[in-house]
């Protein structure tokens, strides 16, 4: 990884990640799968994203500067991802949150200073510490950032499309630990064949039987997630009582 990953892979927001599984809680039904966590995911995407640079077309020039912001985007993607990620996302998005968009809320602000929202402090969620991202990329590069996450710019399609460098380590990850696929090539060879031209995703002819084993892949994961009865239940009653922990005044929550 270049010097400048290593820079941040320590900050709290980053490390935070470590305890947010993809699968959304521990599953003992899909135990493979269940510590499959955000962190290593992110991780994962960081690096299909050097792939995707490494393979680019050289008539299609990016600077060093574009290659910098995309490759930490990938990195920092999922920052904004809520505890129990989607399971709490889903409530959260009756009221406009979205963790992509969520990203310059997050990340952008004065170096040492709180996370504040209302009255509240949101420090303890990352590990009682400081936010330490803002003094290790400038305001600027982080708002470029957010909006390579939220799908804008030449690069948004690359990190937040139908496929996607995020979207092919995330099926491809789980699909690993869960037992669906035996190797890790699929991912790398996609990667190395996509890039952006006329702000449209690109890729070569020669891998579309990879885009239909993702697909395939892709499809076997998410009916196994949603048709694993315990799993499926265990995420309604977490769900259930998010809602109702919203709906006491006494308690007072929201995300983002």
């Amino acid at each position: 990884m270049p010097d400048f990953i290593w820079d941040v892979i320590s900050c709290p927001e980053l490390q935070r990640l470590r305890e947010v599984r993809l699968c959304n809680i521990n599953s003992l039904c899909l135990s493979g799968g269940a510590n499959t966590n955000r962190y290593e995911h992110a991780i994962g995407t960081c690096h299909l994203a050097q792939e995707c640079l490494n393979s680019w077309p050289p008539l299609n020039p990016i600077s060093e500067k574009e290659q910098k912001l995309f490759v930490l985007a990938a990195l920092l993607h999922d920052v904004a991802s809520a505890a129990f990620g989607h399971s709490v996302e889903y409530i959260e998005s009756k009221e406009g949150f979205d963790h992509e968009k969520a990203f310059e809320y997050v990340a952008v602000g004065e170096k040492g200073e709180s996370y504040q929202y209302k009255s509240a402090t949101l420090e303890p969620i990352f590990l009682g510490m400081s936010r330490e991202l803002s003094s290790k990329i400038i305001k600027e590069d982080l708002e470029a950032i957010g909006k390579i996450i939220a799908g804008k710019g030449r690069f948004g399609p690359l990190m937040n499309a139908t496929m996607d460098v995020d979207n092919i380590d995330n099926v491809f990850r789980l699909s690993y630990h869960i037992g669906l696929v035996k190797s890790g090539e699929v991912p790398l060879k996609l990667a190395k064949s996509l890039w952006v031209e006329n702000d449209k995703l690109v890729l070569r002819k020669e891998v579309i039987c990879l885009v239909e084993e993702w697909h395939k892949v892709r499809k076997k994961l998410y009916l196994l997630l949603l048709r694993n009865p315990e799993e499926f239940s265990a995420k309604c009653m977490l769900s259930e009582a998010i809602e109702l922990a919203k709906a006491k005044d006494f308690f007072p929550f929201s995300w983002h």
